[in-house]
């Protein structure tokens, strides 16, 4: 089996003279430099607030948003090409948290500051990465010997530290995968198994408890199976919307 995904290591790794938005170019620049170089990382935004306190509490005025990364390939080689497959050979356990810092005039590009975070109970990359209450949660991807990870871990933002929350059960292990939060229920939809063939599942964890235990169950499938995906919530979030992607039914010829 291939698969014909190449990652680009230097992603936001270099410094970039800052540009300012215009009506034609709406994109603006930062120079920013993440701390040290990745791909194939988890990335999410996590609300808090600026006493410490529950999103869900506060006012507006006291929500904020951070971009956490958490893991990742940080090989200058990338993705190496090793017979059957392509696959990362050095990964991290490292997670930043990014505050961006918006323009007060027009005259001002967008900014922000990285923070270095508590070092993740283990290395991994091709995983995902979600908001549940205060915590921010990491699950699935692959090891540096290119094995699904089973662990679930969570980083508690009021006392600053990892907690392997729980695992995996073997059949739903996978990478590549979307994932969606709607309330306490996280969904892990499509990937790639150990093999790296495409899976149309869509699994449900209900961590409404989890500091006791973690529920499993399967939801409806997607109708192609894939990985290397995305989804987006639409209608209020009550719709959930996957897009692009690879299948080994093709042999991973084109994406999706």
């Amino acid at each position: 089996m291939t698969r014909y995904s190449i990652a680009l290591t230097t992603l936001l790794s270099t410094t970039i003279t800052p540009h300012f938005a215009t009506a034609a170019d709406p994109w603006s620049y930062l120079s920013v430099d993440i701390p040290v170089a990745l791909s194939d990382m988890a990335v999410t935004t996590m609300t808090y607030t600026t006493d410490g306190g529950n999103s869900t509490t506060a006012t507006a005025a006291d929500v904020k948003k951070k971009i956490i990364l958490t893991g990742g390939c940080v090989s200058e080689k990338g993705n190496e090409y090793l017979g059957e497959y392509f696959a990362c050979l050095e990964l991290t356990n490292k997670a930043f948290s990014f505050e961006p810092i918006a323009p007060k005039t027009q005259f001002q590009a967008w900014t922000g500051t990285f923070a270095a975070l508590p070092d993740m109970p283990r290395e991994r990359n091709r995983h995902g990465s979600f908001q549940v209450n205060n915590n921010l949660c990491v699950v699935g991807g692959r090891d540096t010997a290119d094995n699904l990870v089973a662990a679930i871990d969570c980083y508690d933002a009021t006392t600053n530290a990892w907690t392997e929350v729980g695992t995996l059960p073997e059949k739903y292990m996978t990478s590549d995968f979307a994932s969606y939060t709607l309330g306490d229920k996280v969904y892990i939809i499509g990937g790639y198994n150990q093999g790296y063939e495409a899976l149309s599942q869509v699994v449900v964890m209900d961590m409404s408890n989890m500091e006791d235990t973690i529920t499993f169950e399967e939801g409806v499938p997607i109708d192609t199976p894939r990985g290397d995906i995305f989804a987006v919530p639409v209608d209020d979030e009550s719709t959930i919307m996957i897009s692009g992607g690879f299948t080994h039914l093709n042999d991973f010829a084109k994406p999706l």
